[in-house]
């Protein structure tokens, strides 16, 4: 995304965010916890406000998600697809 970017009246703006946190992040930081979520311990839900070039008013939303593990596990453990060649496809049955 740029760093600076001019958005038209009534027209959008699409921002990409890569949010990564390390294990622990809502234990750190308790006030992003989203209580009106309570359903589950990792939800959170972070301020955001955006400041436009030469704009009085900034625009105040919430990022809002939950925190969940990368892990990948595989069964069984060790796959053999055999050979598969460039622009084709090979399945297990």
């Amino acid at each position: 995304n740029p760093r600076v970017a001019y958005v038209q009246g009534h027209s959008q703006f699409i921002v990409q965010v890569k949010f990564q946190p390390r294990p622990g992040f809502l234990d750190r930081n308790r006030a992003f916890r989203d209580l009106e979520r309570r359903d589950c311990e990792d939800d959170f839900r972070i301020p955001v406000r955006v400041k436009g070039a030469d704009q009085v008013l900034p625009v105040c939303c919430d990022l809002i998600g939950t925190l969940t593990s990368n892990d990948i596990t595989f069964e069984p453990e060790v796959l053999n697809f055999g050979p598969c060649y460039v622009e084709a496809s090979v399945s297990l049955d």
